[in-house]
């Protein structure tokens, strides 16, 4: 564990993103919380505002050298203070929108990214996922009640008509003099004891929160491939098969998984596959599906046995073993399958289809995309 002061700026610098957990509560503060924080950007002088402790836990750094770290505490007023760098940005865009976009690169997004959620430097809980990526937006969507949206519109009614001047000074005041305490953990580390010690052990939101940590405590990487829903890197399926009553019914569900491995390997930073998830994050499991895929070896074994046997008869790669890894995690009763896929030396097919992973879907490639990314994607098989 390592433990530091740093300026908001400082927090956010470089290719970053954050990502709230299961166990964070719902973004709940009103206006007696967001005044202080407005009073302190409009001040005047050098003081600082100390924003308190942010407890971080290393996930990892994704292909393209984004750096991801699970938020264990301090949720609320990180959030509160991105409103109001939200709100300033849609302030000064009618003055200087270049002004503005330096605002988001900084703070907001990471530069370089498309336009989506997963581009953001912040991943909220799920909860409040919808209501703060429509705020990011240029411009924002701010037509729901949700309380994300009111502390952005509490913030742009005071912003709105400042001047071009007053808006930079208020965000370099937010961006160095607003002080963090960056308590920052390791993957290997328990987060369980700073979340408590920093939670008011009383209260509602807090019981809920530690109940949801406590399914996840076992496994704090697949808590955070979780928490941060599906992208780019990571998708959830939440059966291997429907029914196994036919063999369509069997392939049905079987080509579903082979695409995704496959949209994966063909994408330039491949990604993982997790099994026995529900596109909502629930937990469901594939330990029901043993007796489906193999009636003879009712087991994780068997299971292993079908994907390795699908992957290899399906996908057209030579050797498709050496650019995957299956791995079994249990949680509370419940086996999850992960399946990290590797990007591949040369196209890989599905029954003569490309499918590749872009966002969060995997799509087919037909007619010049087809061939203007196989181009770009493997100049080799040009030459």
């Amino acid at each position: 564990m390592q433990a530091r002061e740093m300026t908001f700026r400082t927090f956010f610098a470089g290719e970053v993103q954050f990502v709230a957990p299961s166990f964070q509560r719902p973004y709940g503060w009103e206006r007696d919380a967001w005044e202080p924080i407005l009073t302190s950007a409009l001040a005047q002088g050098e003081g600082e505002y100390f924003l308190g402790a942010m407890v971080t836990m290393t996930i990892g750094t994704t292909a393209q050298g984004i750096r991801k770290q699970l938020l264990i505490d301090g949720h609320h007023r990180l959030l509160t203070v991105l409103m109001l760098v939200a709100a300033l940005r849609s302030a000064a865009l009618r003055h200087d929108p270049r002004f503005a976009r330096e605002v988001a690169g900084q703070c907001l997004r990471n530069e370089g990214e498309d336009a989506d959620s997963t581009s953001l430097k912040f991943i909220t809980a799920r909860k409040d996922r919808a209501a703060y990526d429509n705020l990011m937006l240029i411009p924002p969507k701010t037509d729901s009640q949700h309380p994300l949206v009111q502390a952005f519109r509490f913030f742009y009614a005071a912003l709105e008509d400042a001047p071009l001047e007053e808006l930079k000074a208020a965000y370099q005041r937010i961006a160095f003099h607003f002080v963090i305490v960056a308590i920052m953990l390791d993957k290997d580390e328990d987060p369980y004891p700073i979340y408590k010690s920093l939670s008011a052990p009383e209260h509602p939101f807090t019981k809920t929160g530690l109940a949801a940590y406590t399914r996840f405590s076992p496994d704090p990487e697949l808590m955070a491939l979780i928490a941060g829903g599906e992208s780019q890197e990571v998708e959830f399926k939440e059966s291997t098969v429907q029914r196994f009553n036919s063999e369509r019914d069997e392939l049905r569900g079987s080509i579903q998984i082979a695409r995704s491995v496959a949209g994966f390997m063909n994408s330039s930073q491949g990604g993982t596959l997790l099994l026995g998830v529900r596109d909502d994050g629930t937990i469901r499991g594939i330990q029901d599906e043993y007796g489906l895929v193999d009636r003879g070896k009712s087991n994780w074994d068997g299971y292993l046995l079908f994907l390795n046997n699908l992957l290899r008869m399906r996908l057209s790669i030579e050797n498709p073993f050496l650019f995957y890894t299956i791995e079994r995690r249990s949680l509370q009763g419940n086996d999850i399958c992960l399946i990290r896929a590797h990007p591949s030396p040369a196209p890989v097919y599905l029954d003569k289809h490309l499918f590749v992973r872009v966002g969060n879907q995997t799509v087919e490639m037909q007619g010049p995309d087809l061939v203007h990314y196989v181009s770009m994607r493997w100049p080799q098989e040009f030459a």
